[in-house]
């Protein structure tokens, strides 16, 4: 599990009360405390075949009954992971390609949409701005995600933060958003996200692009995403390769918010 994944998913829920990080070799579980599968995430399982189905129930009870998420990626373990998830009530909602950019083979494109304005993120304001756009990636907008974000703040924009946030804006109104993670190996990019009515316009490949030649100022060697199938071809264009893939898992309709 790459060091940036890891701390993208768990930085800002170590500062948030009521909380609960369980960060082991074995498993990384998230429980931000709020009953939504953005912020609560189980990652980089690697468990003995005889245990898994003991730790599995336990992390699944654990949650009870709040929405959570369940990323098996390249090296988790069981091989059978994904059938052992079914087995405990869980069913795969979405696969995503892992994909790499060694930055020195950054292909930047010829220009960008000219109304935009993109700013790394280093206010409150500007957070509510990050926070609200990914918000909006459900209908009606998910306040959970502005929740999150407003109380995890004073982490998210500290001066040794990992996490770089950046917003696109045309006319003063926040269109796009996404997120720097920074690792030890290589740095992520996450939370890429255009409000629905701005889409086809570059927006999202704008505010990514200064997400990467950031990455670049840092002296990171190498940026990995994870990409739905309608992000591939954008991700291809900058450079980026295929390097595997991960699956998300959620406890069956019914059985927990969909959030």
């Amino acid at each position: 599990m790459r060091t940036h994944f890891r701390t993208h998913l768990s930085y800002l829920a170590l500062d948030r009360a009521g909380a609960m990080v369980r960060d082991e070799p074995q498993v990384l579980v998230v429980d931000s405390g709020l009953d939504c599968d953005t912020f609560n995430v189980v990652a980089g399982a690697r468990f003995e075949g005889d245990d898994a189905e003991e730790a599995i129930a336990g992390i699944v009870s654990g949650y009870g009954g709040r929405a959570f998420s369940w990323w098996v990626g390249p090296g988790d373990g069981p091989e059978d992971l994904g059938r052992r998830l079914l087995q405990a009530g869980l069913e795969p909602v979405e696969a995503e390609t892992a994909m790499r950019l060694e930055l020195a083979a950054l292909r930047e494109p010829s220009g960008s949409p000219p109304e935009l304005r993109v700013v790394r993120v280093r206010t409150v304001e500007g957070l509510g701005d990050f926070a609200a756009v990914n918000a909006a990636n459900w209908s009606p907008p998910d306040p959970l995600v502005m929740q999150f974000y407003g109380e995890t703040a004073q982490a998210a924009l500290a001066e040794r933060s990992p996490l770089l946030f950046f917003v696109g804006y045309v006319e003063g109104a926040a269109v796009a958003a996404c997120e720097l993670c920074l690792g030890v190996d290589a740095a992520g990019i996450y939370n890429v996200s255009t409000r629905a009515a701005c889409r086809g316009r570059g927006y999202g490949s704008a505010v990514t692009l200064e997400a990467l030649r950031e990455a670049q100022r840092r002296e990171m060697a190498a940026v990995e995403l994870q990409a739905s199938a309608d992000g591939l071809r954008i991700y291809e264009r900058l450079g980026f390769r295929p390097a595997g893939h991960y699956q998300e898992f959620k406890p069956r309709s019914g059985e927990s918010r969909d959030g």
